[in-house]
């Protein structure tokens, strides 16, 4: 595994929410950006419905789904 330890997601439909669990997954905390109002409980949203699937798969052994924070810009994520 890679010395990053802090990842940042820009967008948080589908894709950006998939990238932010499999980012929590592997350790790394994450900070989101989206402009749409409701892209903080959207995450979160879906990383409760897919860590048990990480979990089963065996890739969370060194992590938390609570690793996550929302950016109220993208300046601010990276």
């Amino acid at each position: 595994m890679s010395d990053v330890s802090r990842t940042a997601v820009l967008g948080a439909g589908i894709i950006g929410s998939s990238w932010t669990a499999l980012f929590l997954a592997s350790g790394r905390s994450v900070t989101v950006y989206d402009p749409i109002p409701d892209a903080e409980s959207a995450v979160q949203g879906y990383i409760e419905k897919a860590w048990p699937g990480l979990q089963e798969l065996g890739l969370t052994d060194r992590a938390t789904p609570d690793s996550v924070s929302f950016a109220k810009s993208a300046r601010e994520a990276v």
